[in-house]
């Protein structure tokens, strides 16, 4: 069980917890003051701390799939999917970063777009160098594209 001060609920506290009441119908559940509900997925999970701005993100629940390498930004996950953000302004559901494109062809990717003169690709690449899901998974598109066209 995990528990946060909510910022939106004066004195009240968010708690995410696993709910074993009903062994029938187990699962992650939430509760801040007389307000309640289950949490099935990621959309669920997002609508729940962007009502109630928790203080922090760290233990929130996880729906399957490995953990990732990197969870700098990494608040939750499943098996195709993170819960992303460096706040809960901006928290957002990504794909997992592709394995079929690496850092190496991203560094490629940018180089193509700096030369190009392409400053937007050149900077969604520095941001997938640094580790953005969102911006890996952008760059992994564009990749994927150009391989496409190639093979052609």
């Amino acid at each position: 069980m995990s528990t946060y001060t909510s910022k939106t609920k004066t004195g009240a506290t968010l708690t995410v917890y696993y709910d074993t009441s009903d062994p029938q119908d187990e699962g992650w559940a939430w509760r801040c003051g007389g307000d309640s509900g289950r949490i099935d997925d990621f959309t669920d999970l997002a609508t729940v701390l962007r009502e109630h701005s928790p203080d922090d993100l760290d233990g929130l629940p996880t729906f399957g799939g490995t953990e990732p390498d990197d969870t700098e930004g990494v608040w939750s996950w499943d098996e195709t999917s993170l819960l992303v953000g460096a706040c809960i302004r901006d928290l957002e559901i990504v794909d997992r970063l592709r394995s079929d494109v690496d850092a190496d062809d991203i560094q490629q990717l940018r180089d193509e777009a700096a030369a190009a003169g392409d400053h937007v690709q050149v900077e969604v690449c520095d941001r997938a160098l640094a580790n953005d899901a969102e911006a890996w998974n952008e760059c992994h598109d564009v990749i994927a594209d150009a391989r496409a066209q190639r093979d052609a």
